[in-house]
């Protein structure tokens, strides 16, 4: 394991008022941080993504989360893929995160 990850958790709730407030938590993931493929890296940025890293972790860190933190900076996770078990979260530099 030579990296981790935070990924973050969003909730909203509704209960305040009429605009709904995020709540966020967050869960340290230790894992593996490899570059994104010639291929991904191509097909992604064809569809307008910035792909920046894949982050392989144990399946059992990752419960659907969107956002993660690496180094300070928020990334977007827009494709996952299992590996038995564990999972690559591929991610993206996205404005407004």
């Amino acid at each position: 394991m030579d990296g981790e990850l935070t990924l973050i958790k969003q909730t909203w709730d509704y209960s305040v008022s009429d605009d709904p407030v995020p709540a966020e938590s967050e869960l340290v993931a230790f894992g593996t941080i490899s570059s994104i493929g010639r291929e991904d890296w191509y097909n992604a940025g064809r569809d307008g993504l910035k792909p920046s890293f894949v982050f392989t972790t144990a399946a059992c860190n990752y419960s659907g989360e969107r956002i993660a933190k690496y180094n300070g900076h928020k990334l977007a996770i827009y494709r996952t893929y299992l590996l038995d078990d564990r999972i690559e979260l591929y991610l993206e530099e996205r404005a407004g995160l």
